[in-house]
C-alpha cells in the first residue's frame, strides 16, 4: 500500500508548502535554530518551514508505515533534523566545494531531507531498499519544490549507477564492515565516505572496518565528534571519516 500525504497543506507564495504556525512549529523552529547557531549553520525561515513540513508529514505517515519512534518536535528537531546538519560543520572545517551526495539507507529522509534544503547548489541523491519511503520522499519533495533532491528505490549492493559521487553517506545503514565496501565503489576518487553514529560505537566494530578497509581503496580520516544538548542531555555523536584513494 502507498502511503498518501495528506493534500490539504497551505501553500506558502513562492509555490513551496508549510503547516500553520502553532506552537509546535515554535517549538520545532527554536529547538533547531539553537542547536545549529553554535555551529555558524543560517537558518532562513523559508528553509525551516520546509523542514517543519518534512517532520510534520512524516509523523502523519508513521501513522500507516515505519519511519520513527521520535514524533515530538523538540525531540525530532535535535535528533533527526540538527544531527543532520552537523555534516556541514565538518565540510566547512575542511573547506570542501561539495556538488554531488549520495545518501544510502535514507529512511524517512535523513540526511537527504535536510541537506537538500540547506544546501540548494548539491545534487543530492537517496537510495532506500523500501520502495514505501522512497515514494513517501519523494512526494515530500514534489510538494515543496525539492529539485535537487533524486530518490532511488535500491540496495546499495545492487545499484550501479551511471555516475559515482564526492560525497557518500549513512546515518542508519548498519555497521561499519557492512558499509564500507558499497561506499567505496560508489565515490568519486578523491571523494569521502561519511558514517553518522553515536559515540557508543564498540571497539570490535572498528576493528573490523580497520580489517576491512586493507581490501579497499579507503582510508580512515580523524573522525569528526560533535554534541547535541537535548532538553538538558548531551548527546555524543561521531562521523567516522573515511576517503577514497587510487
Amino acid at each position: 500500500m502507498v502511503c498518501t500525504i495528506p493534500s490539504k497543506t497551505p501553500r506558502l507564495a513562492d509555490g513551496n508548502v508549510t503547516t500553520p504556525l502553532s506552537p509546535r512549529f515554535n517549538l520545532f523552529e527554536n529547538t533547531l535554530t539553537t542547536a545549529v547557531a553554535r555551529w555558524n549553520i543560517p537558518l532562513t525561515r523559508s528553509r525551516i518551514e520546509r523542514l517543519h513540513t518534512h517532520f510534520v508529514l512524516m509523523v502523519e505517515a508513521n501513522r500507516v508505515m515505519n519511519l520513527t519512534r521520535i514524533i515530538q518536535p523538540v525531540e525530532a528537531a535535535i535528533k533527526h533534523y540538527a544531527d543532520s546538519l552537523a555534516l556541514l560543520k565538518w565540510v566547512k572545517q575542511c573547506g570542501l566545494a561539495v556538488r554531488t551526495v549520495l545518501d544510502i539507507g535514507t529512511g524517512a529522509g535523513f540526511p537527504s531531507v535536510p541537506l537538500a534544503i540547506l544546501q540548494p547548489n548539491w545534487r543530492v541523491t537517496a537510495i532506500d531498499a523500501t520502495r514505501r519511503k522512497i515514494e513517501f520522499i519523494r512526494e515530500i519533495a514534489d510538494r515543496i519544490g525539492l529539485s535537487n533532491l533524486c530518490l532511488e528505490h535500491a540496495h546499495s549492493d545492487h545499484w550501479r549507477p551511471s555516475r559515482s559521487f564526492e560525497l557518500v553517506v549513512t546515518r542508519a545503514a548498519g555497521r561499519l564492515p557492512r558499509c564500507l565496501p558499497g561506499a567505496a565503489r560508489l565515490l568519486d576518487p578523491g571523494g569521502w565516505f561519511i558514517a553518522y553514529k553515536t559515540a557508543r560505537v564498540g571497539q570490535d566494530e572498528l576493528q573490523d572496518a580497520g580489517r576491512i578497509l586493507g581490501g579497499l581503496p579507503l582510508r580512515a580520516q580523524e573522525p569528526f565528534p560533535y554534541e547535541l544538548d537535548c532538553e538538558g542531555r548531551k548527546l555524543r555523536r561521531v562521523l567516522y571519516v573515511y576517503r577514497r584513494v587510487g
